[in-house]
């Protein structure tokens, strides 16, 4: 297990502010951030490569042993960065050997369990095959692709033997394709070599895809961490402003004393709610906050079907196609303001929209109130 805590470290004017989250042993850990939020300063702080020892504080522990003072070789953890660092004087055969040829010259001495104790030639020669690049061993690094150079380094990491993996953004300026290829790929070595991983990344996408557990760095600090299902649902607005979340409604608790019930009122879409139809408990929010929708958890009814509630007529704006879903605008009827939605492109077709009936084609929209979440 990887234990991240209260870290913190100063790079020139950047800082790096308390940072703390857990990685549970076999398990992918995704830090998601924009770019400069401090994603690489966090992995580098934690591989050992801040050279500045005076500038850190807190602690960097693996399965118990506090290794925050000790050099990066003695961490024994293996790093791709962005780069991918990869030799280009070195064909691919010594690459993926490097490492594994100065860890036994060295002897480098053991902090966890969870390096292979058998590591072997043969372990190296079945981890090539696995990724696919047995056959091009004696190619030269400038004669690879992207995708086979993202092969090659993360064998090289592997070949160490150390089961703790820190990865920099390694799917980067890749074509969708072959990063959902590599996704996979990533997945299955996981499993099968029981690989611990921090990885960060700005792909939403990615880092849920491949993430059990997902923290959201932003500015320097964790704005929020917790399971994949936790992370759907912003918990502050500079965590919906990175998701592109739309759907946003200042929102009003309404105390209805004499009884001790309370709704939740959003005035933008002349919706009340009782506290039954919401998943979270409106006595411990304050009286005005903002509440979110994912575009995805709204859905469309014909106007005549009954389970659309709480429902909201209205028309569609417009709509555009994007890759198997599409992006839609909604204005209810009375209201001034835009909603977003999204939904598989097939689903879109059944609905029978036509582009020039937008403006007349009245249509239901229904939210799933177990989806509004409130953001402070």
């Amino acid at each position: 297990m990887f234990e991240i805590i209260n870290l913190s470290t100063r790079v020139e004017n950047f800082y790096l502010k308390d940072i703390t989250f857990s990685v549970a042993t076999d398990s992918i850990h995704m830090i998601i951030g924009p770019s400069g939020s401090g994603k690489t300063v966090l992995l580098e702080t934690i591989a050992g490569f801040t050279t500045n020892n005076i500038n850190i504080s807190g602690e960097v522990r693996v399965d118990g042993v506090d290794v925050t003072n000790f050099p990066p070789e003695r961490r024994n953890f293996s790093y791709v960065p962005q780069d991918l660092a990869l030799f280009p004087h070195l064909n691919v055969e010594d690459n993926i050997f490097f490492g594994f040829n100065v860890r036994n010259v060295r002897g480098v001495k053991k902090v966890n369990q969870n390096q292979n104790q058998n590591m072997s030639f043969d372990f190296v020669i079945a981890l090539a095959q696995t990724v696919g690049i047995s056959s091009f061993f004696k190619r030269s690094i400038d004669s690879l692709s992207g995708g086979e150079r993202q092969r090659v380094a993360l064998v090289r990491a592997l070949a160490t033997g150390n089961r703790h993996l820190l990865l920099d953004e390694p799917f980067a300026g890749l074509h969708v394709g072959l990063k959902k290829e590599l996704w996979f790929l990533l997945k299955e070595i996981q499993r099968k070599y029981k690989l611990t991983i921090i990885m960060v990344t700005h792909d939403i996408d990615e880092a849920f895809f491949l993430g059990e557990h997902i923290s959201i760095l932003i500015d320097g600090r964790i704005e929020q961490s917790g399971l994949k299902r936790e992370a759907r649902m912003p918990q502050t607005m500079a965590v919906a402003r990175f998701y592109g979340l739309k759907n946003i409604f200042k929102a009003i608790v309404e105390d209805y004393s004499n009884n001790n019930d309370l709704n939740l009122y959003i005035p933008e879409l002349k919706l009340r709610l009782s506290q039954e139809q919401l998943a979270f408990d409106l006595r411990k929010v304050q009286e005005c906050l903002y509440v979110g929708i994912r575009s995805e958890d709204i859905t469309f009814y014909d106007n005549d079907n009954q389970e659309a509630h709480p429902n909201i007529r209205g028309k569609i704006i417009s709509y555009f196609e994007k890759d198997h879903f599409v992006m839609i605008f909604f204005k209810g009827d009375g209201l001034d303001t835009l909603m977003e939605l999204e939904m598989p492109y097939s689903r879109f077709k059944n609905l029978g929209i036509k582009e020039v009936n937008l403006n007349i084609q009245q249509i239901s929209l229904s939210i799933d109130t177990n989806y509004i979440f409130p953001i402070f």
